[in-house]
């Protein structure tokens, strides 16, 4: 797992060693949050888990992202902030991207996550930047009550529709979600 991030793209407390937060993180991916609703377009059970976890692996690796990131009770929490070159290069100043928020309804999660979220405010800031986006699933409530309490006024809410996909092309096809 190492190869695929960096000790500077990743900030965890001291005690908890990185190959050991990133399978964590990896494994703690939850199930109930993927297959409460029957109609989703999943050819196997675990499709979604996978998906998000192909998404997980790749943002590690991604060299424009940076994890915060603490385990609680056994489970990786983390946010994960993207600086896009792109942006910058655009716009001609930084913008951020909160692109993961993983978090539990666990005793002690949301000071946790607040901290989590306070740390990576604090990095953005100190790197100039004054413009950060986010999208958060509309049934994710204690990270839009976090999103809140942090200041922020307008972020997106993801609606996933529940329908029959199957006329979509081939094309449009991964090997366990069918889009």
């Amino acid at each position: 797992l190492s190869e695929h991030w960096s000790a500077d793209r990743l900030k965890l407390p001291s005690q908890i060693a990185p190959d050991d937060y990133v399978k964590a993180l990896l494994a703690s991916v939850p199930e109930e949050r993927y297959d409460h609703y029957r109609l989703y377009p999943a050819t196997d059970k675990k499709g979604w888990q996978e998906f998000r976890r192909e998404r997980l692996r790749d943002a590690l690796a991604d060299e424009e992202t940076v994890f915060f990131g603490d385990i609680v009770d056994g489970l990786a929490l983390a946010v994960g902030c993207k600086l896009p070159s792109w942006d910058l290069n655009h716009f001609g100043f930084p913008i951020a991207k909160i692109t993961w928020m993983v978090s539990y309804n666990l005793a002690g999660a949301s000071r946790v996550m607040a901290r989590l979220m306070d740390e990576c405010m604090a990095f953005l800031a100190s790197r100039g930047v004054k413009l950060i986006v986010t999208r958060v699933d509309g049934d994710d409530l204690a990270n839009l009550h976090l999103l809140e309490d942090q200041g922020y006024l307008y972020y997106e809410n993801s609606l996933w529709s529940v329908m029959d996909y199957s006329k979509m092309p081939a094309s449009f096809e991964r090997p366990n979600v069918r889009f």
